[in-house]
């Protein structure tokens, strides 16, 4: 009779165990995938937000009557605005044209990054990637909501390197 009694507590925790080992991969295999999909739409809307942030870009171009191109090549720079300059240093902004590569054309950094060059050089007269990159943040920020700011958060940290300063 204790054998017996033995055998069933000893099976009833078995099952009790292994129904809790069923519920934990149950509750594992949900937590997961609510967690890919948050992670899936929170990419959705980043996606989202770097393509209005391009277009406002992109137009931005338009109202400053900068023309913009897409190249296939441009040797080892993703982006670049071509502008004249004199002999004794001033820079003419009158005909400056941007150029980026196609594979970044439906990506903000790289035009961001231009625009920031043509803001710098046309407000304080500095070439400087540093310079080029706290205006392209600026600019950025002001053409963002708060909400969209932290969609980009981290994309605005990586390609302005404006860790601190924000």
């Amino acid at each position: 009779m204790v054998k017996f009694i033995a055998l069933l507590i000893f099976t009833a925790l078995f099952i009790i165990t292994f129904i809790c080992f069923l519920l934990y991969l149950y509750f594992t295999l949900i937590t997961s995938k609510q967690i890919e999909k948050e992670i899936q739409l929170k990419q959705e809307q980043r996606t989202k937000t770097e393509i209005n942030l391009n277009q406002k870009l992109i137009n931005l171009c338009s109202l400053f009557s900068i023309p913009l191109e897409y190249k296939n090549d441009l040797g080892t720079a993703a982006g670049h605005i071509l502008y004249h300059q004199d002999r004794k240093g001033r820079i003419f902004l009158d005909n400056c044209k941007i150029e980026v590569l196609e594979k970044h054309q439906n990506k903000p950094w790289v035009l961001a990054h231009e625009i920031g060059h043509y803001i710098a050089l046309n407000k304080l007269k500095d070439d400087t990637e540093e310079m080029a990159d706290q205006m392209a943040n600026e600019l950025c920020c002001m053409l963002l909501s708060e909400n969209e700011q932290k969609d980009l958060e981290i994309g605005l940290k990586v390609y302005f390197k404006q860790e601190g300063r924000r």
